[in-house]
């Protein structure tokens, strides 16, 4: 069997958190799940605090396909190291951590496995 299989393009939605009920703050993502690995986890992880906005940013530039974030003036953040190097380093780690969760919860779900007979 192949990793990639079970591992196609998926759609991730993240809804986070905040004070003004009004603001929307659902994101809606196509992501590539077969490019977040446990090495390129740990390559981001070793890095120190004050380079890891680098390799936080090759990553999101492969595993994002698209997704509708914009800047403060409406306009749609594109998906390019200099789309993604303006966007600020908190944003970037919160929607990554939205992403990882999504995929352990349907690792969890969808990962169960059959035993054949």
């Amino acid at each position: 069997m192949k990793a990639s299989t079970l591992v196609k393009t998926e759609e991730v939605v993240l809804i986070f958190d905040g004070d003004e009920p009004e603001e929307d703050r659902t994101l809606h993502l196509k992501v590539r799940p077969g490019v977040l690995t446990p090495a390129r986890e740990a390559e981001i992880r070793a890095v120190d605090e004050d380079s890891a906005s680098e390799p936080l940013v090759e990553l999101m530039s492969e595993l994002v396909i698209e997704w509708d974030m914009n800047d403060d003036n409406g306009v749609l953040i594109p998906l390019t190291r200099e789309g993604l190097m303006n966007t600020p380093i908190i944003v970037l780690g919160l929607v990554m951590s939205g992403i990882s969760e999504d995929f352990a919860a349907r690792a969890d779900e969808e990962g169960k496995i059959s035993a054949a007979t």
